[in-house]
C-alpha cells in the first residue's frame, strides 16, 4: 500500500503545527472552519496537542490515490482529565465536510463521527477508559461502502456510512488546550492508500504456505521481500544471509499478519517469522 502522508513529529524545539514539516507529504495547514484552534508539536516527546480551548482541526498536504484509504496514528495518554483528541479523513478543506474519529474524556468513550456542511451526526460509539502513560495505536479504515476503526488491532467503531464520497485529505482533530505533559497527544501519523502490495508484486499459487509466528526456514521462490499487516512484518531474504543473521519479528500483536503465500521469482529464499 502507497504511503500518502507519513509524521513522527519529530522537533527539536516545541511548535505550531503548521511551521512544522513531517517525512512524507506532510505540511500541516489549519482548516478553514477550525480557524479558532491550534495545535503544537511537542519537541520533548515529538507528539502533537491541542494548546487552545477552541478545538483545532489541521490536515496534511499529501493526497490520496483514491477514496479508499487507512489512516494510522498512536494516542499517548499523558493525563485522563479533560478534552478529546483523533484524526480526520474525507476532509473537504473548502467546506466542513469529514469524517473524524476521537477519543472524547467527556464521555469516557471512542467516537465516531461525520460532518456534512457544518452538521454534526454521531455515528458510532464505545465507551472505554484509557490508562495514563499508555499508548494505543489507532487506526481509521475509510472504505466507498464502510468506515471501521481500530483500537490495538481490536475493531471498535463501525458505521455504513456512503454520503461522503470525495477522497479529501487527512488531519487531526483535538480540543480543549493542554500543556506538553497534560491531556491526549497524537503521534506516528501515517496514511495509506487501500489495496497494492507492500514491495515486489507476489502471487498466491497455492494455500499450503501459512507462515506462522516463529516459524522458520519455509522454502519459497522470490526476492528480498518485506511485507507490513496491521502491526507485524514478515521479511524474506537470501538463504545464505540467514544462516548469519536471521531475519526476527519485532510486533506488539499478531492479529493482523497471519500472511499466506507463493512468491513467483526465481532463486530460493527462506523466511522467519509471521
Amino acid at each position: 500500500m502507497a504511503i500518502f502522508v507519513s509524521d513522527t513529529f519529530t522537533e527539536s524545539t516545541t511548535v505550531e503545527l503548521s511551521t512544522h514539516t513531517g517525512e512524507t507529504g506532510a505540511t500541516w495547514a489549519k482548516h478553514i472552519d477550525y480557524s479558532g484552534g491550534s495545535l503544537s508539536v511537542d519537541s520533548i516527546g515529538d507528539r502533537v496537542y491541542c494548546t487552545t480551548a477552541s478545538t483545532a482541526g489541521y490536515y496534511a498536504s499529501g493526497t490520496p490515490a483514491g477514496a479508499e484509504y487507512d489512516i494510522e496514528f498512536d494516542l499517548y495518554i499523558h493525563s485522563n482529565d479533560t478534552g478529546s483528541a483523533g484524526i480526520m479523513g474525507r476532509v473537504d478543506t473548502s467546506s466542513h465536510t469529514l469524517y473524524f474519529v476521537r477519543y472524547n474524556q467527556s464521555g469516557t468513550e471512542w467516537q465516531l463521527y461525520k460532518i456534512v456542511n457544518g452538521t454534526v451526526t454521531l455515528l458510532d460509539s464505545a465507551v472505554a477508559t484509557l490508562t495514563v502513560a499508555q499508548t494505543y495505536a489507532c487506526r481509521f479504515e475509510i472504505r466507498d461502502n464502510s468506515q471501521e476503526f481500530f483500537v490495538d488491532d481490536v475493531s471498535t467503531l463501525s458505521a455504513t456510512d456512503t454520503e461522503i464520497t470525495a477522497a479529501g485529505v487527512v488531519g487531526i482533530r483535538s480540543g480543549t488546550a493542554r500543556s506538553a505533559n497534560t491531556g491526549y497527544h497524537i503521534d506516528n501519523f501515517i496514511a495509506t492508500d487501500a489495496g497494492g502490495a507492500a514491495g515486489p508484486a507476489i502471487t498466491d499459487i497455492n494455500t499450503d504456505e501459512i507462515v506462522a509466528q516463529g516459524e522458520t526456514a519455509v522454502p519459497i521462490t522470490g526476492t528480498t521481500f518485506e511485507a507490513t499487516q496491521g502491526t507485524g512484518t514478515v521479511k524474506i531474504c537470501s538463504a545464505d544471509n540467514i544462516a548469519t543473521n536471521p531475519v526476527t519479528q519485532t510486533v506488539t500483536s499478531w492479529a493482523d499478519t497471519a500472511i499466506q503465500f507463493t512468491a513467483n521469482f526465481t532463486g530460493t529464499t527462506v523466511v522467519e517469522g509471521g
